[in-house]
């Protein structure tokens, strides 16, 4: 048929579709025919197997949706699990990692960087040591 498979006209896929529908009947009849030339004990058993498959062809396309269900639920509780840990950090690192813009992954800063026990200036009168560890005080003693 001229132009039946030219782009944009439904006419190629309705032409298809016949074509489709005319092979599926003449299976059918082929089938058909088949069947009636086998014996009729071994068609009842060529049917059984034909079931037979057609369950276990279901059955295994059940268990791989569920299993693809299960992996679904899986990574969607690693990535949760990933996400609070990553909440975790950073409310006990708050921050870029290493204490400081362009610190390299996984680098820590100086304990000393986030202690608030340090004055501003720096050093903590006495050498940097408190009266608990032995340290001088302010006025000598």
């Amino acid at each position: 048929v001229p132009g039946a498979g030219s782009p944009g006209s439904g006419q190629g896929v309705d032409l298809l579709e016949l074509l489709e529908a005319e092979v599926l009947l003449e299976v059918e009849r082929f089938e058909e025919r088949v069947w009636g030339d086998v014996d009729p004990q071994t068609a009842d058993k060529l049917r059984e197997a034909d079931r037979e498959v057609t369950r276990a062809e279901e059955s295994a396309a059940s268990l791989r949706h569920l299993a693809d269900q299960e992996r679904q639920a899986q990574e969607e509780v690693l990535a949760n699990l990933q996400r609070q840990q990553d909440r975790d950090r950073d409310r006990v690192h708050p921050g870029p990692p290493g204490g400081h813009p362009g610190a390299p992954p996984g680098a820590r800063a100086h304990p000393a960087a986030h202690s608030d026990r340090q004055p501003a200036g720096g050093r903590q009168p006495g050498g940097g040591r408190n009266r608990e560890e032995g340290g001088r005080q302010p006025g000598g003693r």
